[in-house]
C-alpha cells in the first residue's frame, strides 16, 4: 500500500478488487517466537481492512504444517496473527502440496470440529487452513511423519496414496455472484486435478 520501500513481497500489502493480500517476509530471517517485525506487519496490514477475502503468503514453513522434511523456519506466531484476522495461508518451500483442515491453533494444529467436511472450508477470525503448493517447479519430495497427522485435509507427495505432480494452486472469487463463495483447487500441468474445495467466508 503507497509507495514502496523495500522488495515486493517483503513484508508489503495490496487490495485488489476487494481481496486483501498481505506478503510477508516471515523465516527468511529468523524464527519468531513471539510477536516480532512480520507478526507486526502481518497485523497491521489486515487490521481494520474491510476485505472480505484475506490471503496471507510468504514462502517459508512450520514442520508440523508441512508434509515434507522441512523443520521450523518461521514460528508459529505469523501463523496465529493470520488465523485470529480470518486469512487463509500459502507457503511454498517445500516440493509438495499440501493443506490442512480449518485450524484454531496453528502451534497445537487443533481442527475445527463446526467445519465437517475437508471439501467444504471456511474462514473466519480464529479459524482458518494452510495450504503449502511448492511444486511450481521442481517435484516432487516424499512425505514425512507429520503427514499422518489429523490435521490434514489433502497430502500430495512422491509417495501419498495420490501422488503428487507438477502444477499450481487455481482459486476462483465470487462463485455464482457470491460474494462469500470461492472455489480452489490444484492442478498439475498434465492437466489433472489433484485436490479441490470450497470456500465460504463470513
Amino acid at each position: 500500500t503507497g509507495q514502496l520501500t523495500t522488495n515486493a513481497g517483503r513484508n508489503t500489502a495490496c487490495t485488489y478488487k476487494g481481496l486483501r493480500f498481505v506478503l510477508s517476509d516471515a523465516g527468511e530471517s529468523s524464527i519468531e517466537p513471539t510477536p516480532g517485525l512480520n507478526t507486526n506487519f502481518i497485523n497491521a496490514a489486515l487490521n481494520g481492512s474491510n476485505s472480505l477475502w484475506k490471503v496471507c503468503t510468504w514462502h517459508r514453513n512450520q514442520k508440523n504444517l508441512q508434509a515434507g522434511g522441512k523443520a521450523d523456519q518461521v514460528g508459529f506466531a505469523p501463523y496465529e496473527a493470520c488465523r485470529q484476522q480470518g486469512a487463509f495461508i500459502v507457503n511454498g518451500h517445500e516440493h509438495s502440496y499440501s493443506r490442512t483442515k480449518n485450524l484454531v491453533n496453528m502451534v497445537t494444529q487443533a481442527v475445527d470440529t463446526t467445519v465437517t467436511s475437508d471439501a467444504n472450508v471456511k474462514v473466519v477470525p480464529g479459524s482458518t487452513f494452510v495450504i503449502v503448493a511448492g511444486m511450481g517447479g521442481q517435484c516432487c519430495r516424499a512425505s514425512s511423519a507429520q503427514a499422518s497427522g489429523a490435521w490434514w485435509a489433502a497430502v500430495r507427495t512422491s509417495s501419498s496414496p495420490i501422488k503428487g505432480a507438477n502444477g499450481a494452486l487455481f482459486v476462483t472469487f465470487n462463485v455464482g455472484g457470491d460474494p462469500k463463495k470461492a472455489t480452489a483447487y490444484y492442478k498439475s500441468t498434465s492437466g489433472t486435478i489433484l485436490d479441490e474445495f470450497v470456500i465460504t467466508a463470513p
